[in-house]
Protein backbone atom coordinates (compact mmCIF):
# COMPACT_ATOMS: atom_id res chain seq x y z
CA UNK A 1 0.00 0.00 0.00
CA UNK A 2 1.25 3.45 -0.87
CA UNK A 3 0.63 6.87 0.64
CA UNK A 4 -1.50 7.69 -2.42
CA UNK A 5 -3.89 4.87 -1.50
CA UNK A 6 -4.77 6.49 1.81
CA UNK A 7 -3.85 10.08 0.99
CA UNK A 8 -7.38 11.04 0.07
CA UNK A 9 -9.01 9.66 3.23
CA UNK A 10 -10.39 12.00 5.86
CA UNK A 11 -8.70 12.24 9.24
CA UNK A 12 -11.39 10.09 10.85
CA UNK A 13 -11.07 7.50 8.06
CA UNK A 14 -7.31 7.37 8.60
CA UNK A 15 -7.89 6.81 12.29
CA UNK A 16 -10.42 4.08 11.44
CA UNK A 17 -7.90 2.45 9.10
CA UNK A 18 -5.33 2.33 11.92
CA UNK A 19 -7.95 0.82 14.23
CA UNK A 20 -8.65 -1.79 11.56
CA UNK A 21 -4.89 -2.54 11.46
CA UNK A 22 -4.92 -2.98 15.24
CA UNK A 23 -7.85 -5.39 15.04
CA UNK A 24 -6.16 -7.49 12.35
CA UNK A 25 -2.99 -7.58 14.47
CA UNK A 26 -4.60 -8.71 17.72
CA UNK A 27 -6.77 -11.32 15.99
CA UNK A 28 -3.64 -12.78 14.40
CA UNK A 29 -1.24 -12.49 17.35
CA UNK A 30 -3.68 -12.97 20.25
CA UNK A 31 -6.54 -15.10 18.88
CA UNK A 32 -7.63 -16.33 22.33
CA UNK A 33 -7.88 -12.91 24.00
CA UNK A 34 -11.08 -10.87 23.84
CA UNK A 35 -10.04 -7.39 22.69
CA UNK A 36 -13.61 -6.10 22.50
CA UNK A 37 -13.20 -3.57 25.38
CA UNK A 38 -10.09 -2.12 23.75
CA UNK A 39 -11.72 -1.98 20.30
CA UNK A 40 -14.83 -0.31 21.73
CA UNK A 41 -12.72 2.43 23.26
CA UNK A 42 -10.83 2.92 20.00
CA UNK A 43 -13.95 3.14 17.85
CA UNK A 44 -15.35 5.86 20.13
CA UNK A 45 -12.64 8.11 18.72
CA UNK A 46 -14.29 8.10 15.28
CA UNK A 47 -17.95 7.25 15.87
CA UNK A 48 -19.04 10.66 17.15
CA UNK A 49 -20.20 9.39 20.54
CA UNK A 50 -17.73 11.78 22.16
CA UNK A 51 -15.64 14.73 21.09
CA UNK A 52 -12.57 13.56 19.18
CA UNK A 53 -10.07 14.90 21.71
CA UNK A 54 -12.02 13.65 24.72
CA UNK A 55 -12.34 10.14 23.26
CA UNK A 56 -8.64 10.14 22.35
CA UNK A 57 -7.58 11.26 25.83
CA UNK A 58 -9.65 8.49 27.42
CA UNK A 59 -8.11 6.00 25.02
CA UNK A 60 -4.55 7.26 25.64
CA UNK A 61 -4.71 6.01 29.22
CA UNK A 62 -4.87 2.39 28.00
CA UNK A 63 -1.91 2.57 25.61
CA UNK A 64 0.51 0.08 27.19
CA UNK A 65 3.32 2.61 27.74
CA UNK A 66 0.84 4.69 29.76
CA UNK A 67 -1.12 1.86 31.37
CA UNK A 68 1.98 0.05 32.60
CA UNK A 69 4.07 3.10 33.43
CA UNK A 70 3.68 2.32 37.13
CA UNK A 71 3.00 -0.87 39.05
CA UNK A 72 -0.48 -0.06 40.29
CA UNK A 73 -3.59 1.95 39.63
CA UNK A 74 -2.96 4.07 42.71
CA UNK A 75 0.54 5.03 41.52
CA UNK A 76 -0.79 7.12 38.67
CA UNK A 77 -3.51 9.73 38.67
CA UNK A 78 -5.77 8.54 35.85
CA UNK A 79 -8.20 11.19 34.74
CA UNK A 80 -10.72 8.92 33.02
CA UNK A 81 -10.05 5.32 33.98
CA UNK A 82 -11.65 3.55 36.90
CA UNK A 83 -9.89 0.88 38.93
CA UNK A 84 -12.10 -1.78 37.32
CA UNK A 85 -11.11 -0.59 33.86
CA UNK A 86 -7.47 -0.56 34.88
CA UNK A 87 -7.67 -4.19 35.97
CA UNK A 88 -9.56 -5.16 32.81
CA UNK A 89 -7.12 -3.49 30.41
CA UNK A 90 -4.10 -4.67 32.41
CA UNK A 91 -5.29 -8.24 31.92
CA UNK A 92 -5.87 -7.81 28.18
CA UNK A 93 -2.87 -5.83 26.98
CA UNK A 94 0.65 -7.22 26.80
CA UNK A 95 3.17 -4.67 28.15
CA UNK A 96 6.09 -6.42 26.43
CA UNK A 97 4.60 -6.27 22.94
CA UNK A 98 6.25 -3.22 21.38
CA UNK A 99 4.30 -3.61 18.13
CA UNK A 100 1.01 -3.58 20.01
CA UNK A 101 2.11 -0.37 21.70
CA UNK A 102 3.20 1.14 18.36
CA UNK A 103 -0.18 0.40 16.80
CA UNK A 104 -2.04 1.87 19.73
CA UNK A 105 0.15 4.99 19.74
CA UNK A 106 -0.34 5.41 15.98
CA UNK A 107 -4.11 5.49 16.44
CA UNK A 108 -3.82 8.20 19.06
CA UNK A 109 -1.30 10.20 17.03
CA UNK A 110 -3.43 10.11 13.88
CA UNK A 111 -6.53 11.21 15.77
CA UNK A 112 -4.72 14.04 17.55
CA UNK A 113 -2.56 15.24 14.63
CA UNK A 114 -4.78 18.24 14.01
CA UNK A 115 -6.38 18.66 17.40
CA UNK A 116 -7.48 22.23 18.09
CA UNK A 117 -6.68 23.34 14.55
CA UNK A 118 -8.11 22.81 11.09
CA UNK A 119 -7.00 19.75 9.18
CA UNK A 120 -4.57 20.67 6.43
CA UNK A 121 -5.56 19.56 2.91
CA UNK A 122 -4.32 16.02 2.51
CA UNK A 123 -3.67 15.75 6.28
CA UNK A 124 0.06 15.13 5.67
CA UNK A 125 0.95 14.99 9.38
CA UNK A 126 -0.86 11.66 9.68
CA UNK A 127 1.08 9.81 6.98
CA UNK A 128 4.06 8.72 9.16
CA UNK A 129 1.68 7.24 11.74
CA UNK A 130 -0.26 5.38 9.05
CA UNK A 131 3.00 3.96 7.75
CA UNK A 132 3.88 2.84 11.27
CA UNK A 133 0.62 0.88 11.51
CA UNK A 134 1.12 -0.61 8.06
CA UNK A 135 4.74 -1.53 8.83
CA UNK A 136 3.71 -3.44 11.96
CA UNK A 137 1.28 -5.59 9.98
CA UNK A 138 3.76 -6.15 7.17
CA UNK A 139 6.49 -7.22 9.64
CA UNK A 140 4.12 -9.88 10.92
CA UNK A 141 2.90 -10.92 7.45
CA UNK A 142 -0.65 -9.88 8.29
CA UNK A 143 -2.87 -8.74 5.42
CA UNK A 144 -3.80 -5.08 5.49
CA UNK A 145 -7.43 -4.06 5.98
CA UNK A 146 -9.57 -3.56 2.90
CA UNK A 147 -9.28 0.15 2.17
CA UNK A 148 -12.28 0.04 -0.14
CA UNK A 149 -14.44 -0.16 3.00
CA UNK A 150 -13.47 3.47 3.65
CA UNK A 151 -14.13 4.76 0.14
CA UNK A 152 -17.13 6.79 1.32
CA UNK A 153 -14.73 8.81 3.45
CA UNK A 154 -12.41 10.08 0.77
CA UNK A 155 -12.18 12.68 -1.94
CA UNK A 156 -11.96 11.49 -5.50
CA UNK A 157 -9.38 13.04 -7.73
CA UNK A 158 -10.68 16.36 -8.91
CA UNK A 159 -9.82 20.00 -9.00
CA UNK A 160 -7.26 21.55 -6.70
CA UNK A 161 -9.98 23.82 -5.31
CA UNK A 162 -12.16 20.83 -4.38
CA UNK A 163 -9.13 19.21 -2.75
CA UNK A 164 -8.44 22.31 -0.64
CA UNK A 165 -12.09 22.75 0.35
CA UNK A 166 -12.77 19.11 1.15
CA UNK A 167 -13.83 18.40 4.76
CA UNK A 168 -10.56 16.73 5.78
CA UNK A 169 -11.84 16.01 9.30
CA UNK A 170 -14.62 13.94 7.81
CA UNK A 171 -17.90 12.59 8.99
CA UNK A 172 -18.30 10.23 11.93
CA UNK A 173 -17.66 6.60 11.11
CA UNK A 174 -19.88 3.70 12.15
CA UNK A 175 -17.69 0.83 13.30
CA UNK A 176 -20.36 -1.81 12.55
CA UNK A 177 -19.29 -1.91 8.91
CA UNK A 178 -15.55 -1.92 9.59
CA UNK A 179 -14.78 -3.69 12.85
CA UNK A 180 -13.97 -7.38 12.83
CA UNK A 181 -13.94 -7.52 16.63
CA UNK A 182 -17.23 -5.79 17.43
CA UNK A 183 -19.29 -8.02 15.10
Amino acid sequence: MKSEDIGNFTLLARTAFAIMCFEKYVISVYPHIDYRPVAEMMWHIVDGSDYLDEAAYKYAEIIPDSLFEYDSFESLDYQYMTKEQYVLFSNILNPQDRDLNRLMEAIYNIAMSYCYTSVSPGAPDTIPYLHEAIDVLERHNIDLPDISLLSNHSISSGSLNAYRNFNWMGENIDPKELSIILK
